[in-house]
């Protein structure tokens, strides 16, 4: 028996426990996602011991822009974890707000419901990658089926993922997980193509190249660490709306990079 039949079932056994956590994290994902399908109406700013509105998009509402949102259905506002929630629980709420010197009682009823079609169908998507990604895994021992199950697993995540408020540990988890995703779906691919179904070239040095493919991932993965955990403060000097817009930019430049070398790859086997 060969050492990789050996190690076989393990990575079997770790590509499984991978599988599951996306299909855990895909529901929590979804079902954040989903509440976002019932708009609240407004948009409001939350300052801390209430909520003050700076737009009424339903004209059905009796909230007025510059209103301050203090009581949700008799519980004071402070003390509620996601008032968005409450509010969407309801077809209409009372809310008791400040409105220039006096305190008013006023009513919201929420619009309709605006699905977004266009994220269900990409998490159909997802959900197909991460089938197929499991279903070659089971089907086919070689190694370049792990490779590719990684690759069903990445482009999964990248279709299902979609941060949405509240940015609480679960929004900021999908946040990082769907850019952890999107970072590694580029050298990934150029791995895949390389490798399968035979490796592009049959001298050893070349081999060695592969992990270089992720150095640049590896950089661009330690600055949205230092982001998302620091706000820019080692690697940005703090200025984290900087560093958002310089991470967008490095990323699509990777992302391009990653795809013209792919092609380049595609276009010798089939040459």
């Amino acid at each position: 028996m060969t050492s990789q039949s050996k190690a076989r079932p393990y990575l079997l056994i770790a590509a499984l426990v991978l599988a599951a956590a996306v299909v855990a994290f895909a529901g929590l994902s979804f079902s954040r996602k989903a509440q976002t399908f019932q708009p609240v109406g407004f948009e409001s700013i939350d300052r801390g011991g209430s909520w003050q509105i700076e737009s009424v998009a339903d004209g059905q509402s009796a909230l007025l822009p510059g209103d301050q949102v203090l009581f949700i259905n008799g519980q004071e506002y402070g003390q509620i974890v996601d008032p968005e929630a409450l509010i969407r629980r309801h077809a209409t709420t009372e809310l008791v707000v400040v409105r220039g010197d006096e305190l008013v009682t006023v009513s919201h009823t929420l619009p309709p419901l605006a699905i977004d079609f266009p994220y269900l169908i990409l998490s159909l998507i997802g959900i197909a990658y991460l089938l197929i990604g499991i279903y070659t895994l089971l089907r086919d021992g070689r190694k370049p089926s792990f490779l590719f199950f990684l690759w069903c697993v990445t482009s999964a995540v990248l279709y299902i993922a979609a941060p949405a408020p509240p940015y609480d540990w679960a929004g900021r988890s999908i946040y990082i997980l769907d850019e952890i995703a999107r970072i590694l779906v580029a050298p990934l691919t150029l791995h895949l193509f390389a490798v399968f179904p035979r490796p592009v070239a049959q001298d050893p040095r070349v081999s060695r190249l592969i992990p270089f493919f992720y150095l640049p991932s590896a950089l661009l993965l330690a600055l949205q660490a230092d982001l998302v955990f620091f706000n820019g403060r080692w690697l940005f000097g703090g200025n984290s709306a900087a560093a958002l817009g310089l991470l967008d930019k490095l990323e699509l430049y990777h992302l391009v990079a990653f795809s013209l070398a792919a092609v380049a790859v595609l276009f010798w086997r089939l040459r």
